[in-house]
């Protein structure tokens, strides 16, 4: 039987571990060998450092730093075998990426727990976002992503939030009935993902002045939450 020590590697795998798989392979261009390695290499580093990282007050900034310091162990040891100047100048840029990899993963971390105690089960928050993603053509693995759920779990989200969406006429109305949270994780995100005002006035029905109301309020409701990430981090 596994003992104490193994169990919480265990653990902290299932937390933290697609994240950081997700991240080596989007963020630092690592094939999914490569990527599975490093994470493999990550975690018996947690092993064999289970004893602090139990004591540690942040266990996922201990793990982050783990991860980032082996991404850039390999990442500097492929440098050292490449001689094209442009795979060079590739790698180099992932090394830099590479640097701030602990901070960005705390991030993410924070932002999936927000996103979590935000909707608290009630997916009828999430249904505008993913089904006007859908609509832009956005694939599921990356509504998955977004919506921090496994593609399975997002095409049934996604299969449920036509459904309900569809008895409405239109966002504004749809807003309406679930009130402004239901629309404030679509907003927060079409704005990070740098549409104007009036772009997204379109895809909610409003008028352009409602709608610049409503992404002002989104943001005061957020606020909170997302200091929580940058205190935390």
């Amino acid at each position: 039987m596994p003992n104490d020590e193994q169990l919480m590697v265990e653990e902290l795998y299932k937390k933290y571990g697609s994240l950081i798989l997700k991240y080596l392979k989007k963020n630092n261009g690592f094939s999914q060998e490569n990527a599975e390695d490093i994470l493999q290499e990550t975690f018996i580093k947690v092993f064999l450092n289970i004893e602090k990282i139990s004591k540690a007050k942040k266990q996922q900034a201990y793990i982050f730093a783990i991860a980032r310091n082996t991404a850039l162990a390999r990442l500097e040891y492929i440098r050292a075998l490449v001689t094209n100047n442009e795979k060079i100048e590739d790698i180099e840029k992932s090394i830099e990426t590479a640097k701030k990899m602990d901070k960005q993963l705390c991030l993410q971390y924070c932002f999936q727990q927000v996103f979590n105690q935000y909707i608290h089960g009630n997916n009828e928050y999430i249904y505008p976002l993913v089904v006007t993603l859908d609509k832009c053509k956005y694939s599921i693995n990356k509504i998955a992503t977004i919506i921090y759920r496994t593609c399975n779990e997002t095409k049934e989200i996604l299969k449920s939030g036509k459904k309900e969406i569809e008895k409405y006429q239109d966002l504004n109305e749809y807003q309406q009935e679930h009130g402004l949270k239901s629309l404030c994780w679509l907003i927060i995100f079409l704005r990070t993902e740098g549409w104007r005002s009036k772009e997204i006035a379109k895809i909610l029905n409003k008028t352009d002045d409602a709608t610049r109301q409503t992404v002002t309020h989104c943001r005061h409701l957020m606020q909170p939450h997302m200091e929580i990430c940058k205190n935390d981090c």
